[in-house]
């Protein structure tokens, strides 16, 4: 498997998140052998940018292409294209951290970053690494149905704890209704994958919990005609939406009890029953 063998050349370096002012609610997620300053510093230089980038973020790992492959993964059900994420920088600050804590945990045994590694070290150090395969695999697998990233959190966690942790009232109610009929979703991730398929004309409609808003993921082919529906359902709090485009969708924010109330209803949440073909 020549992809893997990179992974295993231990190239250190720096992994990095740039924003742009230009580029709205969008971060940039990469790696540099050199000084991440530096990069940026040297992208904003290139023709067509508008803005220059600001580093928001740094971390030096001992090997940065499997470092920057580990936070795409992590990264991809907010990518809207290469490198480039819609996430809110806390957020991505935090599943970057925690990802690359767990990526490089068996190397904080090594006290001297330039002594050679033994044999036996670096066949664990290759085992390591090839234990990315199947999820590296699924990246690929999974992009028609969803992907998943390492959870974050404590593996006891529970929809009460997630619905408590909340900073919106009717994030509790929509977890109730959820449940209420019969969906089991993932705490861990703080979501309901495919809470509705086919639906609306919408191939899929996804919950995730964040701690300020409701997010919720369309995966459609009819992004334009589905937003023009969406437009007429929720009338003039339809800019407060936040609109962001995915590569298989698109994905907005509900901010307020009035905009929850009106996607309560559209959805038929906590009720089972026949799927609408259209919107209206």
């Amino acid at each position: 498997m020549p992809e893997f063998c990179t992974f295993v050349t231990m190239k250190s370096g720096f992994v990095y998140i740039l924003s742009n002012p230009a580029y709205k609610e969008m971060l940039k997620v990469g790696r540099t052998s050199d000084l991440p300053e530096t990069r940026a510093k040297a992208l904003s230089n290139h023709a067509g940018v508008l803005e220059s980038f600001k580093l928001e973020w740094s971390k030096e790992v001992p090997n940065i292409v499997l470092a920057e492959y580990m936070l795409h993964y992590v990264l991809s059900p907010y990518s809207y294209k290469k490198e480039y994420f819609t996430i809110p920088l806390a957020d991505a600050i935090k599943i970057c951290n925690e990802a690359l804590d767990r990526l490089f945990k068996p190397l904080k045994s090594i006290t001297n970053a330039h002594s050679k590694v033994n044999p036996e070290r670096l066949k664990y150090l290759k085992a390591k690494a090839l234990e990315l395969e199947p999820k590296l695999n699924a990246l690929n697998a999974e992009k028609t149905t969803g992907i998943s990233i390492i959870p974050l959190g404590e593996k006891n966690t529970s929809w009460e704890m997630v619905s408590n942790s909340l900073n919106y009232s009717f994030g509790k109610k929509a977890i109730e209704l959820s449940l209420k009929e019969g969906k089991t979703g993932d705490p861990l991730r703080k979501r309901f994958v495919s809470y509705r398929s086919k639906y609306m004309d919408m191939e899929r409609i996804d919950l995730y919990f964040t701690k300020k808003y409701l997010l919720i993921y369309v995966q459609t082919s009819q992004a334009i005609k589905n937003k023009r529906e969406l437009k007429k359902i929720f009338g003039a709090d339809f800019k407060n939406l936040d609109i962001a485009d995915w590569k298989y969708g698109f994905n907005f924010k509900i901010t307020s009890p009035a905009q929850f109330k009106i996607l309560e209803k559209t959805l038929k949440m906590g009720h089972k029953s026949k799927v609408p073909v259209a919107l209206m």
